[in-house]
């Protein structure tokens, strides 16, 4: 069972989310929160699998409860870290990116929901308790356009970012980049999956970003991709 922590200013909202899960047998929600402060007593108390966070709210806004949640102040002696889905009404560029910034593992869209099913959400919420990642096709080409097109960053365009990284490293990044899973790269480039686990969990320490999906905007902002099909 994944337990999840809903966390919205708006009951509404709340219990819209909590009917659109209310058919999926391995998804369980054990609390409900209304600010980032409670979701974070709230976590403390009931350890979720995954929070659904909203980014606007009063007290203690998503991205700042994200950042607290999941860094290693809340739980210094402890491994545990719940998986951030970021579930919101902003589509823009920057929200998103904030999102990401602040360590979220996913992002959807509110009224997506609202137009279609519980899809997008019961796969982003599987997805991030397997130890993915999860952003909503409607905002994935954004994210990586808004990269391409974004001006130089020197903290991420500097020479050394990308020369952290052995030649293997960012071959497999660039695989990343273009979209393949874990056990795609692996057939790819002849290696066992344990190994592309590994080669991936060092991209991302070493490139200092909160997951996967950094990482590939990271690529891209440093030209090692381009948007397309790979060569």
């Amino acid at each position: 069972m994944i337990t999840v922590l809903l966390v919205d200013d708006e009951p509404l909202v709340r219990a819209g989310v909590a009917m659109l899960l209310t058919k999926e047998t391995d998804i369980e929600i054990v609390a409900e929160a209304d600010n980032g402060l409670e979701a974070i007593d709230l976590t403390r108390r009931h350890r979720p699998d995954i929070v659904l966070m909203d980014l606007n709210m009063s007290d203690m806004d998503g991205a700042t409860a994200t950042r607290e949640l999941t860094g290693a102040g809340l739980f210094p002696d402890d491994p545990y870290r719940p998986r951030v889905l970021v579930l919101t009404t902003f589509l823009q560029n920057e929200k998103v990116d904030e999102a990401l910034r602040a360590g979220a593992s996913g992002y959807l869209v509110k009224h997506g929901l609202r137009n279609g099913s519980a899809e997008h959400l019961a796969a982003g919420i599987r997805e991030l308790a397997a130890g993915g990642h999860y952003l909503h096709p409607a905002i994935t080409g954004g994210v990586i356009a808004a990269a391409t097109a974004a001006p130089p960053d020197p903290a991420r365009r500097a020479p050394s970012v990308l020369d952290r990284l052995t030649s293997r490293e960012r071959e497999i990044l660039k695989n990343m980049a273009f979209g393949y899973e874990n056990g795609e790269i692996a057939a790819r480039l002849f290696l066992s999956q344990a190994t592309v686990r590994t080669h991936v969990s060092r991209i991302i320490m070493k490139l200092g970003v909160h997951g996967r999906t950094q990482a590939v905007v990271t690529a891209y902002q440093n030209r090692l991709v381009a948007p397309g099909p790979p060569d």
